[in-house]
């Protein structure tokens, strides 16, 4: 899929404007010791996302509702598209991608709009 500035944070409308709290709270995750924030969003829903800033990321969370975060999410749960998805990492992996890993396979359609999603259900 791909989006400009407008079309992110149209995506994210019901999390854009998030109330951060870090905590004192830490949790391994991936072999690295990551920090606690509990997030609010504006239907006042409070869960709790895991990052660490011990990788050298420069901005790791500009095109996202967590942009206020200063380090690499590494835990969170997010609504996009009318779905939730939780993610947490698995492993980091210290390697340069290949440029080949961006190019988009033969046979792919390309989605500029979320509303034109299909999930099947």
């Amino acid at each position: 899929m791909v989006l400009d500035k407008k079309q992110v944070d149209e995506n994210f409308s019901d999390r854009v404007h998030l109330k951060v709290v870090h905590t004192s709270e830490t949790k391994e995750i991936a072999g690295v010791m990551c920090r606690q924030a509990m997030i609010t969003d504006s239907t006042d829903h409070t869960y709790p996302v895991y990052y660490t800033d011990d990788l050298e990321i420069a901005s790791p969370n500009w095109s996202s509702p967590f942009r206020d975060i200063n380090g690499l999410l590494m835990e969170y749960s997010i609504k996009f598209g009318g779905m939730v998805m939780n993610l947490k990492a698995k492993e980091i992996v210290n390697t340069k991608n290949d440029q080949t890993f961006y190019e988009i396979p033969e046979g792919y359609e390309i989605i500029k709009d979320p509303k034109d999603l299909n999930f099947g259900f």
